[in-house]
């Protein structure tokens, strides 16, 4: 769904008076949005730094006891 508009102000629309069709429609026009593939790609640009991160920790005891069985 293409969006001729980028600039989606969200505080100015009521939420409290919308259906679930206009909703879907409001959520699906925001993610065409700049800002939210912007966010989206920081978004998960930290979530592979912070599994590269966490992964390098439980790594090390398992390449520890790989080296010291191999090595022993």
């Amino acid at each position: 769904m293409k969006q001729n508009n980028q600039n989606i102000d969200l505080t100015k629309v009521d939420l409290t008076q919308l259906d679930s069709e206009s909703m879907d429609r409001l959520i699906d026009a925001f993610k065409g949005t700049q800002y939210y593939k912007h966010q989206n790609k920081i978004a998960k640009n930290f979530a592979a730094i912070i599994f590269l991160i966490v992964g390098s920790i439980f790594m090390v005891p398992v390449l520890f006891t790989v080296y010291a069985l191999i090595f022993g």
